[in-house]
């Protein structure tokens, strides 16, 4: 799979553009840490810094579930 980091986000030979902010985040995130685990929380702070919602779990999960999906 190939992503286009410089320009618009994208997944793919630029079939999908990836434009909602935290999906953004999270995949900018697992790409800069490609072939390990990346935490939960890690994503977390990443999206939201100091006051995460008490869903913030439950976003970033939707978040990579969207990202699957693409």
């Amino acid at each position: 799979m190939r992503f286009g980091i410089l320009g618009p986000l994208q997944v793919g030979a630029g079939e999908a553009t990836v434009t909602a902010g935290r999906d953004r985040t999270v995949l900018a995130m697992l790409l800069l840490r490609a072939n390990r685990i990346v935490p939960v929380e890690e994503l977390v702070d990443a999206i939201w810094e100091e006051r995460p919602p008490a869903t913030a779990r439950a976003q970033v999960q939707t978040c990579v579930s969207r990202l699957r999906r693409r």
